[in-house]
């Protein structure tokens, strides 16, 4: 791990683990790049955020450290490097006192985060959350920082920008199926957030049978059995479908923007989608429907005594053929 030496360097650190968590930030970090001295920031995440590949063309971003495994050596290690970076500011958007103490020992000058109670003690910004915020979710917790910072939020701070280089690629790739291209998210994290996969199937006959729709199955390559279940429940002489399970993030984004509807679980993927202004149908079973992009929609099972593990196969495939219409989603 290596830092080039500058005394104007600002440092993030956002150590939430997911894509979407990451995602949600995107307008916050901005914010914080328009105030620094230079202009970017340097980012200090996990691996697990997929930040190399999100933030491969923001120009904002200086640079992406990803953090190391927790442990005391890990800790004065990561210490010692940023003192030899000099960074004038550090941010932590985060609750846990090891980010707190770390831009502490590194004697950065400039220290702001949430400053929940003992806090306090590491920063020198005095614009800081109550106590009572730490119960946020992470949604509102980001946006009752921006409010105490008084950053201006712009609407275009909150969407990605993606290879041009890619894009090119893939619509000679695939210039032979018909458009509009529509995404089927069909990864999830955990089971009980995964809509049944015979319903994705009946979904992308139905919308496929005029011939004139190409629907691709996006997941990860460790989730390619999904999609190929998928496909066994499809005559694909009829249907334009295919799966998309080994593609690299940064060109399954590039195909994402290239499309004109993502229809899918809660997941990475859907906010990935949200966030390159693609409309975007969620689909919420146990977890709460998200709204902080005007493109994402929401489609929330009918309420009911249904377990949280049955909860997806409530929403039926015509409830959602039905928002698709009512919405004037499909009218691309």
């Amino acid at each position: 791990m290596s830092f080039p030496s500058s005394a104007h360097r600002t440092l993030v650190i956002q150590p939430l683990p997911g894509i979407g968590d990451m995602i949600w930030h995107l307008p916050l970090l901005r914010a914080i790049a328009d105030q620094a001295p230079q202009k970017k920031i340097t980012l200090l995440c996990k691996a697990s955020s997929q930040s190399a590949f999100l933030f491969k063309e923001c120009e904002f971003i200086e640079e992406i450290i990803t953090l190391p495994p927790a442990s005391t050596s890990t800790f004065w290690a990561l210490v010692k490097q940023l003192k030899k970076t000099s960074f004038k500011q550090a941010w932590v958007l985060h609750h846990s006192k090891r980010y707190y103490m770390l831009t502490f020992f590194a004697r950065i000058q400039e220290r702001y985060g949430y400053g929940f109670r003992w806090q306090q003690m590491w920063l020198t910004d005095r614009k800081l959350l109550n106590n009572d915020q730490r119960q946020l979710s992470t949604l509102e917790r980001i946006s009752a920082y921006t409010a105490a910072q008084d950053f201006e939020i712009r609407p275009q701070d909150k969407f990605f920008k993606v290879s041009k280089k890619r894009q090119n690629h893939l619509m000679q790739k695939f210039s032979h199926f018909p458009h509009p291209w529509i995404i089927f998210g069909i990864g999830a994290t955990e089971a009980f957030k995964s809509w049944p996969l015979e319903y994705f199937a009946q979904l992308a006959k139905e919308l496929s049978k005029d011939g004139k729709k190409t629907i691709f199955l996006c997941c990860s390559l460790a989730e390619q059995e999904r999609a190929h279940a998928i496909m066994n429940l499809i005559d694909t002489t009829e249907a334009s479908v295919l799966p998309i399970t080994n593609f690299p993030l940064d060109e399954v984004m590039a195909l994402l923007s290239l499309s004109s509807l993502f229809i899918g679980n809660d997941s990475g993927l859907m906010n990935i989608s949200a966030s390159l202004g693609i409309p975007t149908v969620g689909l919420f079973g146990p977890t709460p429907q998200l709204s902080y992009v005007p493109n994402l929609y929401g489609i929330t099972p009918a309420m009911g005594n249904v377990s949280a593990d049955n909860l997806m196969a409530t929403i039926t495939p015509s409830m959602v053929l039905s928002f698709l219409t009512e919405k004037q989603l499909l009218s691309v």
